[in-house]
Order: structure tokens, then sequence, then C-alpha cells
């Protein structure tokens, strides 16, 4: 099922992201996030030929859920914007964790501890008595068409998405490319970790709610801090979740 969607007089096509569309939305992700994402700039990712391929595995990863989503720009035929997810259900060992033991490199170490400083220890599952979750894990538009609305409008039909599954109402179009493995699985609630002005915006206008805030300026990479690579405006980076 493809949502259409027009914004500025330009169409676009919103769709899961299917193996037969791996190879693009991984090119997409590769260009986007080392040279634009905050955490990649802040380590200078994209400069370790071994962090670039840990990330890439681990965006791989995520997509094998069969729930993730893609925006394609009809008039030149590309995609221009994506949005991975993962469910997360930890008592049936359905989590990212084989993928994050193998990490090596600093770079994305790094990334990957500033994400567990950000959790800061809750365990939301414990916390708000839930099983199973639908974690928004990436989130990435081609700088020329950002600002726009088109990240929100992927991230909005990826969470109605999470919203039919939570009730078990995904029709057999939708279900048709979700992983075996997750079939099963009603989320009950949504959420991640949001390290961009523009992407807490989004969900605060999406009711999720805060959990944990970490200031950019306490965290740092190398003896120099995240505040010396990024835009100013992104002060905070934001745990937060929502229920579905």
């Amino acid at each position: 099922m493809v949502e259409l969607l027009t914004i500025d007089g330009e169409e676009f096509e919103i769709m899961c992201i299917t193996p037969d569309l791996y190879e693009e939305s991984e090119e997409l992700f590769m260009y986007v996030f080392p040279n634009f994402g905050n955490m990649c700039l802040c380590t200078n990712l994209k400069e370790a030929p071994e962090a670039m391929e840990e990330l890439r595995k681990l965006m791989l990863a995520v997509l094998n859920d069969g729930i993730s989503f893609a925006a394609r720009h009809r008039a030149t035929d590309q995609l221009v914007g994506i949005c991975c997810n993962k469910i997360i259900n930890n008592k049936k060992n359905i989590t990212l964790d084989e993928a994050l033991k193998n990490l090596k490199s600093p770079e994305m170490l790094a990334i990957d501890a500033y994400f567990e400083l950000l959790e800061n220890g809750y365990d939301i599952f414990k916390e708000w008595q839930v099983e199973s979750a639908f974690e928004i894990e990436f989130l990435a538009v081609h700088p020329a068409w950002g600002k726009r609305g088109l990240g929100f409008s992927i991230l909005s039909h990826a969470l109605d998405f999470a919203h039919a599954m939570a009730k078990g109402e995904l029709r057999p179009d939708q279900m048709a490319h979700v992983s075996k493995q997750i079939r099963e699985e009603q989320p009950q609630v949504a959420m991640g970790l949001f390290t961009s002005f523009y992407t807490q915006k989004m969900v605060a206008k999406l009711n999720f709610v805060s959990i944990n805030v970490v200031p950019i300026s306490e965290i740092s990479f190398e003896n120099n801090t995240f505040t010396q690579f990024i835009d100013s405006q992104h002060v905070n980076s934001q745990f937060a979740a929502k229920r579905l």
C-alpha cells in the first residue's frame, strides 16, 4: 500500500522499504547520516571506514523487520526520505543486541554509549508495564527536501502503521512485508532517541512524552565536546515515548 502525499506542489509516495529498495535506501541513509546526522558529525564518523561499515550493517539489521518506510519523489523517481523502525521485545529476544555487540570502532562505540546515557537506566518495559515496543531508529531526509514537513509525514505514516499493528489491524498487504519473527507482535509503545532539534519538535507534536534529556554540552568524543561540531540550535538529546 502506497500513500500519496503532496508538499509544496511536489508529489511523493510513502511506501514500505522492501528488499528491492534496500540498496537505494542504504545509499540515501549512508549519505544523510554521516554527513548531516549530529552524532556522526560529532564523532567524524565518515572519515572512519570501519565505523561506516558498522553503521551500514546496523541500518540493514533494522530493515529486516519489514516495518520501515521511504518517501519517493514522483517527478525524479528518487528516494528522498526514510524512517527505519524495529520491534523490541526483550522477553522474546527480539532486539538489536546482536548487531550492537559487534561494534568495534571508537566512533560507533561512542555513539552507542551516548544512547545508553540517554536511556539513563530507565527500563521503559518495566516502568510502563509493556512487553513490546515499536522503536524509531533512524529518520533521514535528503537535505534538498528538508524543512518542508516530509520527515514529519514519513514519521506520522510509520506511527499510523504502529497503531494498526498494536491493535492487530494490519491489512494483508501491510502484513505481507513484515518479518515472520514479529508478525504476532502488538507493540504497546512507540519510542526513540532523538538527537536533533527537528526530530524533537516532530515527536512533541505527535504527543511523545520526554523521559530523559541530556545536554549536548555534557558529551564529548576524544576530548572534544559535541557542541564544537553541530549547530547551536541543537541543545539537547532526548529519550521519548508514547503509548500506542
